[in-house]
């Protein structure tokens, strides 16, 4: 039986995919953003959580993650003029589509996985959270200066 970080190594474009599909499928969706651009952020984020699942005892810890900027780029959605609560409802519905995904393979990852892959889907929301909102914060701060 495959271990979760191998299978997300080796499916995490099926994942992308059916998490793209659903979110086109949901009520709050930007038709404007084109699928690239929406498939380019998760399925780098599902393979670094993956390689981490591959040796989970020597794996980052989960707050420490996305800590280094080019793994993570939330600033771009302020540019795409998208709420930063629909951002975390993007990650919110990725564990939702991970999870249904794990049962139909029947993978039966262990607790640790499964907690090590809550706690990354939870920081790198978090992270998005506050690096979209520093962006957010230096924006309006340069419109007040070129405004004044």
């Amino acid at each position: 039986m495959p271990r979760l970080g191998r299978a997300l190594l080796t499916q995490h474009e099926e994942i992308t995919q059916r998490w793209y599909e659903a979110w086109r499928r949901s009520q709050h969706p930007h038709p404007e953003i084109q699928e690239a651009a929406l498939k380019d952020h998760l399925s780098p984020q599902l393979r670094l959580i993956g390689d981490q699942l591959q040796n989970l005892e020597q794996a980052e810890p989960p707050t420490q993650i996305w800590q280094i900027s080019e793994r993570l780029d939330p600033e771009a959605r302020v540019d795409q003029d998208m709420p930063i609560e629909e951002v975390v409802q993007e990650y919110g519905l990725a564990l939702d589509i991970i999870s249904r995904w794990i049962r139909e393979r029947a993978l039966e990852p262990s607790f640790d996985e499964l907690t090590y892959l809550h706690q990354a889907l939870f920081e790198l929301a978090a992270e998005s959270v506050r690096r979209y909102e520093a962006r957010r914060r230096e924006q309006m701060r340069q419109e007040r200066s070129t405004y004044l």
